[in-house]
């Protein structure tokens, strides 16, 4: 007999498993599953892709086909709480040359 039903509550299940991190992409702003987005850090008012999620600093996450509505809507200043002008060449390369997310 378990101390849960010496008590009188019954059987104790298990933990729940536990569940992915979510994040919050800029660009169209649904929450997802961290590995189904890429991080953006800020670097000298460079954007840098953050494959792996271990830069230093303030991150911002987006689906790479949201990029153009992040910058539109001038989500990577928001997000990264940077108030100069952003480069997004970088990111661009690293896209463009078929980069991955992990």
């Amino acid at each position: 007999m378990s101390l849960g039903e010496a008590v009188g509550l019954g059987v104790i299940e298990s933990a729940p498993k536990p569940i992915a991190p979510m994040r919050t992409c800029i660009g169209c702003r649904k929450c997802q599953p961290r590995s189904q987005l890429l991080r953006v850090v800020q670097e000298s008012g460079l954007l840098r892709p953050d494959p792996l999620a271990r830069q230093k600093g303030r991150g911002a996450w987006l689906h790479v086909e949201c990029l153009g509505e992040a910058v539109r809507r001038k989500a990577f200043n928001r997000a990264l709480k940077f108030d100069g002008l952003l480069d997004v060449a970088p990111l661009l390369g690293f896209l463009s040359s078929g980069g991955e997310r992990r």
